[in-house]
């Protein structure tokens, strides 16, 4: 459900601070643990769904599938991988191992 009106208390705008709040806590996770986005090529069916949905990171090959562009511009919140209706796309945490 989208809402359209700031919901404000004490003449402060709380969508704002909502917000903010979730941009920095995925911002501190991202950076504390290291995405890897990993495509299976294999499944990729080339739907682009992924590159629509991040197109700073995903971009789609000449062949047609999906690839990465920018990964250290990822976040880290797993929209592309939720998304993708052949279940391609994967982030895998890196490590220093």
């Amino acid at each position: 459900m989208r809402h359209d009106k700031a919901v404000s208390y004490a003449g402060i705008n709380l969508n704002v601070i909502q917000n903010n709040v979730v941009k920095t806590m995925v911002e501190t996770v991202s950076a504390a643990y290291p995405k890897k986005i990993v495509i299976n090529k294999k499944w990729c069916k080339g739907c682009g769904i992924c590159a629509g949905l991040c197109p700073k990171v995903l971009a789609m090959s000449n062949g047609g599938k999906a690839i990465v562009v920018n990964q250290p511009l990822c976040t880290g919140c797993r929209r592309c991988e939720s998304h993708c209706p052949d279940f391609a796309i994967s982030l895998k945490v890196e490590t220093d191992e």
